[in-house]
């Protein structure tokens, strides 16, 4: 498989950059995806007593094989949780055959009755990012807000190869990533 081009970011606004990065991944139509969870992944969820992960929309790269594994290695697997559009995003925990419910964005969650959690290993989804572990994500700050308030939570960013950027333009609330993985590649923050 061809990796497409890098994007460039120059000159252009968080807004056109989203636009543009929607439409990339609109195209690739779920394709690509996770085959294998590479060793240094591995080696993070085994020292994790919990994983938050999320329900993918429309395209986003599908973390399943993330999981897949938590389930299967008996990891507390947590999800976003809303109670609105505007309030802040909270983990609850997801277990599976448990009832879920629709949330104010459409998707998945688990009930309101689950209890909480603070993942000590965060899987999150992202329109762009770059390799200084910038990241992207839809416009509303939820995961920024989150992380703000838990930097201890190690941060993997889940992505198609198509949806890096050559350079973000960064805000002082974005929250940087430690990784990104996608379907060719483990990328390490270099500090």
């Amino acid at each position: 498989m061809v990796v497409p081009p890098t994007i460039s970011a120059i000159g252009m606004s968080r807004d056109d950059l989203r636009f543009s990065l929607r439409k990339r991944r609109q195209c690739i139509q779920n394709k690509s995806f996770i085959s294998s969870i590479p060793p240094q992944l591995v080696a993070l969820l085994k020292n994790a007593r919990s994983i938050g992960s999320y329900v993918p929309i429309g395209s986003e790269m599908r973390p399943s094989i993330i999981d897949r594994w938590c389930i299967e290695n008996d990891k507390s697997l947590y999800f976003p949780w809303f109670s609105s559009r505007s309030s802040d995003m909270v983990f609850k925990l997801f277990v599976p055959d448990d009832a879920v419910e629709v949330g104010p964005f459409s998707f998945q969650q688990p009930l309101e009755t689950a209890p909480d959690g603070v993942p000590d290993v965060l899987i999150v989804p992202m329109l762009g990012f770059d390799r200084a572990m910038n990241r992207l994500g839809q416009g509303k700050g939820h995961y920024d807000r989150f992380l703000a308030k838990y930097p201890r939570t190690i941060r993997i960013g889940f992505a198609h190869s198509c949806q890096e950027v050559d350079q973000l333009p960064v805000e002082p609330w974005d929250m940087p990533l430690h990784a990104v993985l996608t379907e060719h590649e483990w990328i390490e923050s270099a500090v």
